[in-house]
């Protein structure tokens, strides 16, 4: 019986709740809404999620139907608002992505920097450990105190490590 109603009739039947009308809508137009958003989308996933959002929306405003004059204007009206907001959440994701892999990528790089110098001190500190102790008080004064090699050489200095 359904079948023979004409698309408006059908219409106020899905506004007044009736899912069998809501179904025969469904099926006249699933194709052609997905075919639109595999066009605009180049993805079945999405293009399947797209079909899916733009019934469930008819659906959820169904009081509207009987108002609508071009069904079919209506339905890719809601296909390609549909379907931008997918594509600019898409594009938002794949931003946010890229910052977070970035960030991801120069944190362990510091990380591996700070580990390195960690262990390139420890390092040194044995190795200067190991120095003889006067050695070890020039090694110390040039190179952490910055006192100059030539200080250093003269007799007199020796009195201000002591």
């Amino acid at each position: 019986m359904l079948d023979k109603l004409c698309e408006k009739d059908l219409l106020i039947m899905v506004s007044k709740g009736n899912r069998t009308a809501f179904y025969k809508i469904f099926e006249r137009y699933k194709d052609k809404i997905y075919s639109f958003a595999i066009y605009l989308t180049r993805t079945d996933y999405m293009a399947e999620e797209i079909t899916q959002d733009v019934f469930i929306k008819i659906w959820t405003t169904k009081e509207r139907l009987p108002y609508v004059d071009s069904f079919n204007s209506y339905i890719m009206v809601i296909a390609r608002n549909t379907a931008s907001n997918y594509l600019k959440r898409q594009a938002f994701e794949q931003i946010l992505l890229n910052k977070l892999a970035v960030k991801i990528s120069s944190e362990q790089q510091w990380g591996e920097e700070i580990i390195d110098e960690d262990i390139i001190l420890k390092i040194h500190e044995e190795a200067i450990s190991k120095l003889p102790p006067q050695q070890r008080k020039v090694y110390t004064l040039h190179h952490i105190k910055k006192i100059k090699i030539k200080i250093l050489q003269t007799p007199s200095a020796f009195q201000f490590i002591q």
